[in-house]
């Protein structure tokens, strides 16, 4: 979508901030760009992007791949446009079937973007 020099030349101002030593570009999103950002996170996701698959009790559940999501942070953000932590990860679940152990696992992931 756009990286800090922007998709497009003039599309995004810049300036160079210092960081541990290194000069950093320091990007500001213009209104549309802020725009065009608020609006696709608000967007719901295409089928294409949720799997599926059986859960405890014979349920199904969606989710999204963590590939899925990291291509689509790329794209939207450029690819050193952001970047995550995990503040909380839980162990939801740990069945035993036919000697195979399924661990079902939820996390709690902050994404922050560098603006």
């Amino acid at each position: 979508f756009w990286n800090c020099f922007g998709l497009y030349p003039g599309t995004r101002k810049t300036r160079p901030i210092s960081h541990g030593g290194r000069f950093l570009c320091q990007c500001v999103y213009t209104a549309e760009e802020y725009q065009a950002v608020h609006d696709a996170l608000r967007r719901k996701l295409g089928p294409e992007y949720i799997s599926s698959r059986m859960a405890g009790g014979g349920q199904r559940v969606c989710y999204i791949e963590g590939h899925r999501v990291i291509s689509l942070a790329n794209e939207m953000f450029g690819y050193n446009g952001w970047s995550h932590s995990i503040s909380q990860q839980n162990v939801d679940f740990v069945d035993i079937i036919n000697g195979k152990f399924y661990v079902g696992v939820s996390a709690f992931v902050k994404v922050t973007l560098k603006v």
